[in-house]
C-alpha cells in the first residue's frame, strides 16, 4: 500500500528523501482525498490548510530550507537590477541570433538580462504572460543551483549559452515551420535548465561513487534526470512559476518536450539519436510539426537541437572556443583529482588532460568524432544556415592542431581579462566539488573514440 501524504507528513522527524518528492509532485495515486487537493498545472497538491507541516518542512537536496517550498526565503532583486533586466530599450536583440553573443564576459545581472531578452524575443513572455516578479524569482533560484557546486563549466553561464544557442536555431533555422508557442516556450526553458543542478561530475562517477543521485534515479540517465527534476521543482512555487498561465493539458505537453530535450544531452544517447535524425532527414516521411497527431517525429527533432545546442564549445569564434575547453578540461582534470582522493578507478579518458598536448588531442577528437557529424546534420536539416558553425569548428580544429604540434600553446589564448570569472552566488557553498561531466566516456568504452 502506498503511503498516504498525511502519513509521511505526520512522521516525527521526518526528513522526506527525493524519492518521497518526485512521487509527491508527479502522481496523484499517492494523494487520498481528492477534495483536498488542487490542481498546480496538472499535478495535484494539497491544500495548505490540510497539509501545512509537510510543505513547510521540506528541504533541498543539499539540506538547507529551501527545495519545493521557500516563500518566506525568496530574495526579491533590488528595483535598480529589475530595472536593468527588464527594460531592453537599449539593448540590441540581434546579438542573441547572432553568431558573436558570448556569456562569458557577462555579470550575473547581465545573464539575467539576457535570460529574460531571449524569452521576450521567442514571444514566450507575451504568450504566457510572464510576470516579472515571478520571473525575478525563478531566475533567482536558477542561479542558486546552477552556482551551487562551483563548477569551471557547467554553470549558470553555460545554461545561458545553450539556451542562446537554441534560441539562434529557432531564428535562423526558421523554427517557426515545425514549432508553436508551447514548443517554444519549451525549447527555451529546457536548453536553459538543462544542466542546473550539476554536480559537476560525470554520470560514470555518480554511479560508481554510489551518490544519492545514483540511488534515486537508479543509475540511469543519472545528472539529467536530477537536472529535469530540479527544474519542475523550482516552477511548483507560485511566485517562481513563470509559466502559471499555461493549463493543464499544455502544461503535460509542455513537461513531456522538456524532459525528452534534457534528456537527449545524455551522451550515451548521441549514436543512437544521430543516426535516427540522419535516416529521418533523408525521408519523405520525416513529419517534425507540433501540430501532427503523431509528435514522435517531433519529439526526436526536439531533442536533437537541445543536445546540439549543448555541444556549442568548439563552434564558438576564437578565442572564446578554447576558453570553454579550457574551462570544461578544469572538471575533468578535477574530477581525476576527486577519484584518487576517494580510492575510485580514474576515469581513463580524463587521466592525461592536464597535459595540454593531450587536452589538445582530445579536442580534435570530440570535435571530429562528436560535434562535427551532429552539426553537419543540423545543419542539412537547416539548409546550409549554420555555415559560419561549420567554418569555426574547421578553424578551431586547426587551433588544437597546431596547439598538439607545438606551433602554439593554451597559455597563449588570450581572452578579455576577467571575462571568464563570476561573483561567486551568496548561496553557493564554501566547499566545491568540482568533477567532468561525461562527454566522451561512452564513446571511449565502446571504442568510437580512440
Amino acid at each position: 500500500m502506498k503511503p498516504s501524504i498525511n502519513i509521511i507528513a505526520d512522521k516525527q522527524n521526518h526528513q522526506p528523501s527525493e524519492e518521497d518528492l518526485i512521487q509527491l509532485s508527479q502522481r496523484s495515486s499517492i494523494v487520498p482525498n481528492q477534495s483536498e487537493i488542487k490542481p498546480f498545472l496538472g499535478i495535484p497538491k494539497p491544500a495548505s490548510p490540510t497539509n501545512p507541516k509537510f510543505f513547510n518542512t521540506r528541504k533541498s537536496l543539499d539540506g538547507t530550507q529551501s527545495g519545493l517550498v521557500y516563500a518566506s526565503k525568496l530574495k526579491q532583486l533590488r528595483k535598480d537590477q529589475q530595472q536593468f533586466i527588464f527594460d531592453l530599450a537599449d539593448v540590441d536583440m540581434r546579438i542573441y541570433r547572432s553568431i558573436e553573443f558570448e556569456a562569458l564576459g557577462h555579470s550575473k545581472n547581465h545573464l539575467f538580462r539576457d535570460v529574460w531578452a531571449m524569452m521576450k524575443g521567442s514571444n514566450v513572455v507575451d504568450v504566457f504572460e510572464v510576470d516579472p516578479a515571478n520571473f525575478s524569482n525563478f531566475i533567482s533560484e536558477a542561479y542558486k543551483y546552477y552556482q551551487k557546486h562551483g563548477n569551471s563549466f557547467h554553470n549558470f553561464k553555460h545554461g545561458v549559452t545553450v539556451m542562446n544557442t537554441a534560441y539562434h536555431f529557432l531564428k535562423e533555422g526558421n523554427l517557426s515551420l515545425y514549432f508553436d508557442s508551447l514548443s517554444v516556450a519549451a525549447l527555451m526553458f529546457a536548453s536553459l535548465m538543462h544542466d542546473i543542478g550539476h554536480t559537476g561530475h560525470s554520470n560514470r562517477f555518480e554511479d560508481i561513487s554510489r551518490s544519492q543521485l545514483a540511488i534515486v534515479y537508479n543509475d540511469t540517465s543519472i545528472l539529467e534526470m536530477h537536472h529535469a527534476s530540479l527544474a519542475f521543482k523550482i516552477l511548483l512555487h507560485e511566485d517562481s512559476n513563470i509559466f502559471k498561465t499555461m493549463d493543464k493539458e499544455d502544461y503535460f505537453i509542455f513537461r513531456k518536450y522538456v524532459i525528452k530535450g534534457i534528456l537527449s544531452t545524455d551522451i550515451k544517447y548521441h549514436v543512437s539519436d544521430l543516426e535516427k535524425f540522419q535516416s529521418k532527414i533523408d525521408s519523405t516521411s520525416f513529419k517534425p510539426y507540433a501540430t501532427s497527431t503523431d509528435i514522435g517525429d517531433f519529439l526526436l527533432l526536439f531533442g536533437v537541437l537541445v543536445h546540439c545546442a549543448d555541444l556549442y564549445t568548439p563552434t564558438k569564434n576564437y578565442p572564446w572556443s578554447l576558453e570553454w575547453a579550457r574551462l570544461l578540461n578544469i572538471e575533468f582534470v578535477n574530477q581525476v583529482k576527486k577519484e584518487q582522493e576517494l580510492g575510485l578507478p580514474v576515469t581513463p579518458w580524463y587521466a592525461k588532460l592536464s597535459d595540454p598536448i593531450e587536452m589538445a588531442k582530445s579536442e580534435k577528437s570530440f570535435i571530429s568524432k562528436v560535434v562535427r557529424p551532429l552539426w553537419c546534420e543540423v545543419d542539412r536539416f537547416f539548409e546550409g544556415r549554420l555555415s559560419r558553425h561549420l567554418e569555426n569548428l574547421d578553424k578551431n580544429f586547426g587551433y588544437w592542431d597546431s596547439i598538439e604540434k607545438g606551433a602554439m600553446t593554451v597559455d597563449s589564448v588570450k581572452v578579455p581579462a576577467g571575462s571568464s570569472e563570476e561573483e561567486e552566488s551568496e548561496e553557493s557553498s564554501d566547499t566545491m566539488s568540482k568533477g567532468g561531466r561525461t562527454i566522451m566516456e561512452e564513446f571511449s568504452e565502446s571504442g568510437t573514440i580512440a
